[in-house]
């Protein structure tokens, strides 16, 4: 994760899975023109952040649970577009 010029390297095989299936859903959302397949690519966008903000093995004082948490949020915010208020809920 890249933040103000600093690359954060969350080290967590829950975070990774789901980053690099995360990731791969927005680039999908970027390369359509097609708003309904953008739907579809958001909600799989928050299926993958809903997974990595409930992790069972969280841990509120571990520096990659706290980046994974906030990579999460700030993912799970930027497909608002798409989704509308049905994704904060």
């Amino acid at each position: 994760m890249k933040n103000n010029g600093t690359i954060y390297v969350i080290n967590c095989p829950i975070h990774q899975k789901n980053r690099s299936l995360l990731l791969e859903s927005k680039r999908k959302i970027n390369h359509t023109n097609r708003p309904v397949e953008k739907e579809i690519y958001a909600e799989d966008v928050v299926t993958y952040t809903n997974e990595l903000l409930g992790c069972s093995q969280r841990d509120e004082n571990r520096e990659d649970c706290k980046k994974c948490h906030l990579f999460a949020l700030k993912q799970k915010q930027s497909v608002e577009v798409f989704l509308g208020a049905k994704v904060m809920a």
